[in-house]
């Protein structure tokens, strides 16, 4: 699902994507560091993703969940639920 998604952010967003492959587990990482937000979406090939974002004006988390997931439609909509939560 890891190779989809990727494929599916590429035609979809300018995001930067980093694949991370070692012995236990894949993932795939986009990092976000702005003004306003340091925020990471990181989805494993366990079929689990953590979203992830802090607010810089009120150094606090935004949002902080993992989430399980069984299909690439379930990975998309969590980005975008990701997206709308960045400032």
């Amino acid at each position: 699902m890891l190779l989809e998604f990727e494929l599916w952010l590429k035609e979809n967003t300018n995001y930067n994507v980093v694949i991370n492959k070692n012995e236990l587990s894949d993932s795939l990482v986009i990092d976000i560091d702005d003004d306003n937000n340091i925020a990471r979406f990181t989805a494993w090939d366990d079929n689990s993703c953590m979203l992830e974002i802090i607010d810089i004006d009120n150094d606090g988390y935004i949002i902080n969940e993992r989430y399980d997931i069984s299909n690439l439609q379930e990975l998309t909509d969590l980005f975008n639920k990701f997206k709308k939560l960045l400032k």
